[in-house]
């Protein structure tokens, strides 16, 4: 164990500096989203376990009903993640005005026909509304064409966030001479 430990030490010493970084970022970047997308997939699970428990659902297929909240909330998870790291507390704002612009624009309640344009504008565009377009199509059937196309895009989007958390926690882990305190050479 020792002797493959030393050699993957020294593999790892004759790595480029920047390599380096990388791989640990993405450890760092990972260490921080997994934990939360824990939280949140198991707080979908239950969500879901409570609406069949108390209101009786009965999906048309629970397995499309299951990957989709799992997915779902993987891809907002990464989301809010990667604007955190960016931003950090003013990430934290965007996105709950995020989450506010696409509760208003994923057309649960009304057609997308019907919503103001500012929000028929945005709304292909947002994770939200794939959402709620599969899980209508997993809870009441549909074609499983559309629902495999909203699938697909709502992971797209989560595995893009969480590509954008990792490059920015890189980008984080950046020092510059004037993020030194005290600041030196004056």
């Amino acid at each position: 164990m020792r002797v493959r430990r030393r050699r993957l030490h020294r593999a790892a010493a004759r790595q480029p500096p920047r390599a380096r970084v990388r791989r640990r970022s993405l450890r760092v970047a990972l260490a921080g989203f997994l934990p939360v997308a824990l939280i949140g997939v198991t707080g979908g699970l239950v969500l879901l376990a409570i609406v069949q428990l108390g209101l009786g659902l009965d999906p048309h297929s629970w397995p499309r009903t299951l990957g989709l909240v799992v997915v779902g909330s993987l891809t907002f998870t990464a989301i809010a993640h990667a604007l955190r790291t960016a931003f950090g507390v003013v990430g934290s704002a965007v996105a709950l005005v995020l989450l506010m612009v696409q509760l208003t624009s994923a057309a649960g309640i009304y057609p997308p026909q019907t919503l103001p344009l500012p929000f028929r504008v945005v709304h292909p565009l947002l994770p939200m509304s794939h959402v709620v377009d599969g899980l209508r199509i997993a809870l009441t059937g549909g074609p499983p064409e559309r629902y495999l196309r909203d699938l697909l895009l709502v992971g797209a989007i989560g595995v893009g966030a969480l590509a954008a958390g990792v490059g920015a926690t890189a980008w984080r882990r950046r020092w510059r001479i004037t993020q030194v305190k005290p600041v030196l050479g004056e």
